[in-house]
């Protein structure tokens, strides 16, 4: 579906979509919307800028880093941290 995606960008198309895999969103965005939790907006920029800021780090309760893949294109890796409250409980 990514490619169909960039495909139709590539066409001039406009997309909206509704992303909750991160890496994609960061990965094939032009702009990025970052909601929180509740739905609240906390940033709408381009995906550099937002995954530069820290805040998905700071929502999600994660630590995020960007890797190059074998084929020169780059991916993200997010890692629960420690301590951190998930759906009720607590990752150790």
């Amino acid at each position: 579906i990514m490619e169909l995606v960039k495909t139709l960008n590539q066409q001039g198309k406009t997309i909206i979509m509704t992303l909750h895999d991160l890496s994609d969103a960061l990965t094939v965005s032009h702009r990025v919307c970052l909601m929180d939790e509740k739905g609240a907006v906390v940033m709408a920029a381009p995906p550099e800028q937002v995954f530069q800021s820290g805040e998905i780090d700071r929502v999600f309760g994660v630590h995020s880093e960007r890797v190059q893949l074998a084929s020169g294109e780059a991916s993200y890796v997010f890692t629960l941290r420690k301590g951190i409250p998930v759906n009720g409980g607590e990752i150790g």
